[in-house]
Order: C-alpha cells, then sequence, then structure tokens
C-alpha cells in the first residue's frame, strides 16, 4: 500500500497538472473576451495557487470584475476549509471549558465574547450556505431581454407579412440586383 501522505503528494501533483491546463483554457478565453466561460473554468480549479494566478490575468488584463469574483470563489472554498479547522480546534476548547453560563456573564471579556459570538457565526453561515446552494448565477452570462406583451414560450402566430416575401429568384429581386450593380460602376 500507499502512504496518506504518499497519497495527498501524488493528488496535489495531479491537482496541479489539471489546473495548468485549466490556467491554459482560462487566459485564452480571458485574452479573446470570454468572461462567462472563463468564470466556468475557474470553478473547475482545485488549487490556492492556481486562483492567484487567475486573478494575477484577471488584473493584468484590466477585468477587474472577473478578479473580484474570482477572489469570491477562491474565499468560499478555501475558507470553509479553514472553518473546518477551527470547528475541529473549537470543539476541543469547548471540552475544557468548565465554567457555567452565569460565570461567562460575569467574566465579561473579548474572550468570553468571541466563543459566543463564533456560536452565531457559524448559524449565520450555514444558512448561507443553503441559500447560495440552490443556484449559482454567472454575472457574465448574457441577459435575454422579452417583451413583457408576449410571453417567450407562446408559440408565435404566422402573420401575413412572414407568409408573403419576395424570393431571391423572382424578377424583381433580379431586376433590382442588375440595377444596384449599374449604379455601382456609373460611380
Amino acid at each position: 500500500g500507499y502512504d496518506v501522505s504518499d497519497l495527498d503528494v501524488e493528488y496535489t501533483g495531479l491537482c496541479a497538472q489539471v489546473d495548468k491546463v485549466t490556467l491554459k483554457l482560462y487566459m485564452a478565453n480571458v485574452e479573446t473576451g470570454k468572461l462567462e466561460r472563463a468564470l466556468d473554468l475557474v470553478h473547475r480549479l482545485h488549487l490556492e495557487k492556481s486562483f492567484a494566478i487567475a486573478m494575477t490575468i484577471a488584473d493584468r488584463t484590466n477585468h477587474r470584475n472577473l478578479s473580484d469574483k474570482i477572489e469570491d470563489i477562491k474565499d468560499s472554498r478555501f475558507l470553509v476549509e479553514a472553518e473546518k479547522l477551527d470547528d475541529n480546534i473549537y470543539s476541543e476548547d469547548e471540552r475544557y471549558d468548565h465554567s457555567t453560563p452565569s460565570q461567562q456573564s460575569r467574566n465579561i471579556s473579548p474572550d468570553t465574547t468571541e466563543k459566543l459570538g463564533m456560536k452565531r457565526q457559524r448559524e449565520v453561515v450555514e444558512s448561507n450556505e443553503g441559500k447560495s446552494n440552490r443556484q449559482k448565477i454567472n454575472p457574465f452570462a448574457k441577459k435575454r431581454f422579452e417583451s413583457p406583451a408576449r410571453p417567450s414560450f407562446s408559440p408565435q402566430k404566422e402573420t401575413p407579412s412572414r407568409l408573403v416575401g419576395i424570393s431571391r429568384l423572382s424578377s424583381f429581386s433580379a431586376k433590382s440586383r442588375l440595377h444596384s450593380k449599374a449604379d455601382k460602376n456609373l460611380l
């Protein structure tokens, strides 16, 4: 078998290879102005260093909004891991805390208020995570504008203007093209 540390090293190496290819695609999309695709590619990155490179590329190409979005994605992905580590540390501290709530209220200090506040912050973070999983909205997606009078899902009726049209092969159309060519020759 494999040792756990060997597997971690191998996994990190493979993530770096995948991120390298993803960053090349990302850079090509940013340079061509395809920011929606670039942001989708950012979601596929694995390493924190790759996110930093993606933000640098966005900054160098003057796409500050994209850089901000990447930073938000990076923070949401890597701060969650840091909070998991903080949860383990907090639970260990909680085991050794044998004071009653009345003793904590008497000893008001920054340390005790932080412990009480951390519980509230976790509840807020957990409720926000449920909301963000609903649907991720891409800020660079093209927005479709539709008429409020006619919904887009209703079938469009054939109008007389759509039924009647001049064929490209009609005599009027052919004469018109000849006249336009003759007018171009005069100029």
